[in-house]
């Protein structure tokens, strides 16, 4: 059926009105992301996130684990998995940061811990550099900052697939534990003999790992055990959780 060069004319005119119509309307494209970090504040941050330093060396990983290596362009001396962070560069330890150095990187994030004091906080904020604080207190709790930073960095889908493999680990180990003798385990925070208790983030991952804390009975989170008490408790284990804070095989065997 032939068409009127009238009619043409008016389906142009009709097309026209169409795709000046859906013009007008404002692209539903979001260019920030606003959230609440670990220790409750209320960041917004633009988006895209393409530079990113990471302080925390679990923030260093979660990174990695979700494919975002080529962003990272800076972390913390005490970065050193997976093995590629070694390649990043250095921008000083959670006590000592190089913040000129950071200045000049022009990150558009940087993901703190536990460790990071609030006078850092203030400096980038004052340094107009975002920073979000992950501080997971138990494996929900990474599970959810894994999510968090999927959501900061546009991988959500990755977050999520990450969380969901996590997930069937974490099953798969507490079938595999179920029935095992349970070794006795210490673990050494600090020189002090800061150890964990119960309802710490360790004390869970000692159970899910089929292990028994001899700080179970401890009334605090992270109680200080005396020599006399460890050595009453033998362990079977002992871990050395925090090389940072100054604990090594050597201050192990300055104890009695």
């Amino acid at each position: 059926m032939a068409i009127s060069k009238k009619s043409v004319i008016k389906l142009l005119v009709i097309a026209s009105f169409l795709l000046t119509s859906v013009g007008c309307e404002p692209a539903d494209v979001s260019t920030e992301v606003t959230l609440v970090d670990d220790v409750g504040r209320t960041i917004t941050i633009q988006q895209p996130v393409e530079r990113i330093i990471s302080i925390a060396t679990p923030n260093t990983e979660i990174l990695f684990a979700l494919g975002l290596g080529p962003r990272v362009i800076g972390v913390s001396e005490y970065c050193d998995y997976p093995p590629e962070a070694l390649e990043v560069e250095k921008v000083g330890s959670v006590l000592s940061l190089y913040y000129e150095r950071i200045v000049e990187l022009s990150p558009d994030l940087v993901l703190g811990g536990g460790h990071t004091t609030q006078d850092a906080i203030t400096k980038f904020e004052g340094l107009g550099i975002p920073v979000v604080i992950l501080d997971p207190q138990d494996i929900e709790g990474i599970f959810a900052d894994i999510e968090l930073v999927g959501k900061l960095t546009a991988t959500e889908s990755e977050a999520d697939s990450l969380v969901s493999q996590l997930r069937q680990r974490k099953m798969a180990l507490l079938s595999e534990v179920k029935n095992v003798n349970k070794p006795r385990v210490f673990v050494q925070i600090d020189p002090s003999l800061r150890t964990a208790g119960p309802g710490s983030f360790i004390d869970e991952l000692i159970n899910l790992a089929g292990g028994s804390n001899i700080a179970a009975g401890s009334l605090l989170p992270y109680p200080m055990l005396t020599s006399e008490k460890i050595i009453e408790l033998d362990p079977e284990i002992i871990i050395l959780a925090e090389t940072a804070l100054g604990t090594s095989p050597e201050t192990v065997k300055a104890h009695p």
